[in-house]
Formats: C-alpha cells, sequence, structure tokens
C-alpha cells in the first residue's frame, strides 16, 4: 500500500500503469494527490473505478484535466454528484463529449455552469432524440425495453430541453436588464 507522498511521487508513466482495483483502493487524500497532468493519463477503466467519494473528491484541476473519453467513462452516475465548481471546471471538450443521456441527471444547478452554446448544442441534440424516438414509435416501436421506457425518456428530453430553453431566456432577460439599468439602448 502506498502513501499519499508515493502517490504524489508517482511519475507519468508509472500513474498511466495503475489498474482499476488500485484506484479504487485510494484514499480519497490519494485520489487528491495525484497531479492534474498525470490524472489525465489514467485509463477509462481507472476512472471507472473511482467510488463516488473519490469522484466528490477529485480537484477543479484534476477535472479540468480530464480526457473527453475520461468525461464519457465518469456518465454513468458520478457526474451527476459532481459539484457546481466541479463540474465548471470540465473542459469544453469534456462537456461537448458528454451524451444527451448523461445531461438531463445534471441538476438545474450543474446545467447553469454549462455556456450558452453548450445549452443550445443541448438543445439541438435533445431536439434529434426526440424525432428519432417518434419517428420509432410512429414506425411501431417494437416489444424491447426500450418500448417500456420510451415514454419517461421523451418526458425527460422534454424537461431536459425545457430547462436548458429556461437558462437561456434568463440569461438574456439578465442581460437586457444590464444593458437598462447601464442606459445603453
Amino acid at each position: 500500500v502506498l502513501s499519499t507522498a508515493q502517490i504524489a511521487a508517482l511519475e507519468t508513466q508509472q500513474m498511466a500503469g495503475l489498474t482499476s482495483a488500485q484506484i479504487a483502493g485510494l484514499s480519497n487524500a490519494q485520489i487528491r494527490a495525484i497531479e492534474s497532468a498525470d490524472f489525465a493519463q489514467l485509463s477509462t477503466a481507472a476512472i471507472v473505478a473511482l467510488t463516488t467519494a473519490q469522484a466528490a473528491a477529485l480537484t477543479t484541476d484534476q477535472i479540468a484535466a480530464l480526457t473527453a473519453a475520461q468525461a464519457r467513462a465518469l456518465e454513468g452516475g458520478d457526474l451527476a454528484r459532481f459539484s457546481s465548481a466541479q463540474l465548471a471546471a470540465l473542459s469544453t471538450e469534456s462537456i461537448a463529449a458528454l451524451s444527451t443521456a448523461a445531461i438531463p441527471g445534471l441538476t438545474t444547478a450543474q446545467m447553469g455552469q454549462l455556456s450558452d452554446e453548450q445549452l443550445r448544442q443541448r438543445i439541438s441534440e435533445v431536439d434529434e432524440s426526440l424525432m428519432r424516438l417518434r419517428t420509432w414509435n410512429q414506425a411501431g416501436g417494437g416489444t424491447t425495453k426500450v418500448q417500456a421506457s420510451n415514454p419517461m425518456m421523451m418526458r425527460n428530453l422534454r424537461k431536459h430541453k425545457a430547462r436548458c430553453l429556461t437558462l437561456l431566456r434568463e440569461r438574456e432577460i439578465e442581460r437586457d436588464r444590464q444593458i437598462d439599468s447601464n442606459g445603453i439602448m
């Protein structure tokens, strides 16, 4: 078992060689001791092995260093447990790499950390997903588990789209207020 100091002293190649089991066995302090550049070298399997507590212990620098593949690996549930500060630390590439399925799990406060462009991109992706689901339904769907969850999936996608649109509108209103208060027409 390595100490926190020994974890911090690992070279990049050694860090990349850590297995999922080794990562899962690290304490929160040891996770925080991993250099950001080294953290980006961890395999997606190692990222998936992070416990909920370990994911919550990640520093904003470590999160900013996540690759797009690593961010996708966190989609399962850890991403929704990130604080607003942690979510804000995700790079644009990492957020763009997230699937439409991962974003509805985020809280409104976490979604508020997304840029206007990212929100518009999510709206576009949701529209595409809704169109595919409607087409699938009209074509007869099928007798799979997807068909049974389809109404909830569509409902969740519509709710997510509404949240995105609401955030965009709130920002637009705030910008208009700032312009009005500054006396600029």
